[in-house]
This record gives structure tokens, sequence and C-alpha cells, in this order.
């Protein structure tokens, strides 16, 4: 045999084994959000938003692009959305499905981001006077972004599958722009408002409500930890971590879901005075109470 046709054989025998080998690591792929496994078992994710009622803003409407999971982002999914979504709807106990039976790879997840679009495309507001304003989203930095970050912790097994829900809770998470704030972002007078990209979800199964009726139509109901509070020094706002609000509306009626587990106070707020409601509520998981004036 020549030397140039040993040298032919040796590089086909080379590629032939570099194939074999590509093949290998491709047929031993890696979960996405759980790095120790090795086959991929499929389960199932459904993702719901909710708000809390804001006293300024009587829509607010954000163009979803898509969800992207995990922290290396290696899922993204498009949702075709009918038009903006109107986060300011979605209040006493309504909430938005935007993502139903997406497949992912089973295991852990921790992360999932909401890209709103191009970061130049603000997100708009109509407030209550029928004025039109511009938000934008800041992340923990105080820079510009495009995406609202949900955290929590979720664990999907193969063939399960798992309803997240995420308050976005404008009352706690929608802030006024200073004049600094405007001139450091060079944005100019339409934005008015900043909404704080980083949320949480939970498992509805891993949740309660809270029904209330016959208290007086734009009054706040206030439901507030117990271990960080006590009936002398409830926040006349109702803004604090861990807090949940919403609004009676017209018929009396007010609804609070995705709450976590736990003892509460319930308050409520009419003309800037407190009220007291319950000195002490307990949530379980999937509980669902009801309290009548």
């Amino acid at each position: 045999m020549s030397l140039k046709c040993a040298s032919n054989k040796w590089l086909l025998n080379k590629n032939i084994f570099r194939h074999l080998l590509l093949i290998f690591f491709i047929g031993c792929g890696v979960e996405a959000g759980n790095p120790d496994s090795t086959d991929e078992k499929n389960s199932f994710i459904n993702i719901s938003i909710t708000d809390a009622p804001i006293d300024e803003i009587d829509q607010l409407l954000v163009s979803v692009d898509r969800l992207e999971f995990g922290t290396e982002r290696l899922i993204k999914v498009n949702l075709n959305l009918d038009g903006p979504v109107d986060i300011a709807s979605l209040t006493n106990g309504k909430k938005l499905q935007i993502l139903a039976d997406q497949r992912v790879n089973s295991g852990n997840y921790t992360d999932f981001y909401l890209v709103i679009g191009a970061q130049d495309k603000p997100i708009q507001a109509i407030q209550k006077d029928g004025s039109l304003v511009n938000i934008v989203i800041l992340d923990e930095s105080e820079s510009l972004s495009n995406e609202l970050s949900f955290s929590g912790n979720v664990t999907l097994n193969e063939n399960e599958t798992k309803n997240l829900i995420v308050d976005v809770d404008l009352r706690q998470t929608l802030t006024e722009l200073t004049d600094k704030q405007r001139q450091d972002l060079k944005l100019d007078s339409s934005y008015k408002y900043a909404l704080r990209k980083k949320h949480s979800f939970l498992l509805e199964t891993e949740a309660g409500s809270l029904e209330v009726t016959g208290y007086e139509e734009g009054s706040i109901l206030c439901l507030v930890p117990r271990d960080a509070y006590t009936t002398t020094n409830l926040p006349s706002d109702c803004l604090g971590e861990g807090n949940r609000s919403s609004v009676v509306s017209s018929e009396q009626f007010a609804k609070i879901i995705a709450i976590k587990p736990g003892k509460y106070i319930l308050y409520q707020i009419q003309n800037e005075s407190i009220i007291l409601i319950q000195s002490e509520i307990e949530i379980t998981e999937q509980s669902s109470l009801k309290i009548e004036l």
C-alpha cells in the first residue's frame, strides 16, 4: 500500500470516529434545569399572571414577545398572544394564562424570563384621567431592561403537569420616576413610571385565596404577614414585602389569589383611615376563605 493510500485510510477512519463521537454526545443530552440527568424526560407547564390594582392606572398595556426558561435560557417559547396584555385588568381573582401545556424537559426550574420586545419600545399606560404615559422596566442596577423575571422553585417530574402563577402586583412594583431618574436614563417627560424587573411565582396548588364581600366600593383590602406587623403598625399604603391587596369593586367584592400559606392580618384602608377586619387569618394550600361584612 502506498503512503498516500495509507494516509487517506487514516483520515477516513478519523472522520468516522468523529461522527461516532458526535452521535454519542447528541444521544447523551442533558435536561434543561437538571444538569445531573443523562436523558430527556418530558413534563408540561402552564403559566398565568395576575395583578393587584393600583389607584393611578386604568390600563397597563404590555406587548409580550416570548418566555425564556432557566439560568442558561436554553428554552425559548414565542407567545402568540392577541395584541397587548392589559395587566391592570387582571385584578380581583382574574388571571391570564400566557403559556399552556408547554412541553419542557423534566427537572428543577427556578427562573423564567418574560421578554417584552424591543428595549426602546415602551410599555404604555392609560391613567384614570384618560392620559397616556410611558413606562420603563428597571433591573436591579436601575438600568433599562425589556424583560420581567419570575423566580421561585418548581420541580417537574416525568409526564407531570404543573400550573404556575405570577403576581405582577403593580401596587408594589410600579413607582413614579423622579426627574433625576429620567435625566440619568435619558428619558423624556412622557415616561412617568418604572416597573421593577423581579417578581416571583408560586405553584397554584401551594397557594390560597381570600374573598371579601360587603365593603365600600373603592376601599383597599390589605393582607399583611403577622410575623412582620402588629395591629398597631399596619402600613397605611399597604406597601411592603409579602403584602397583598385588592380594591373593592362596584359590586362590593374583592378577591386576592396566589397567597402564600401563612398567618396574616386583614384590614381595610378607607379615606386614609385603617380599619381592622381580622387580627389573624390563616391561609393554607388550596384554601379559599370567604369573609362577609
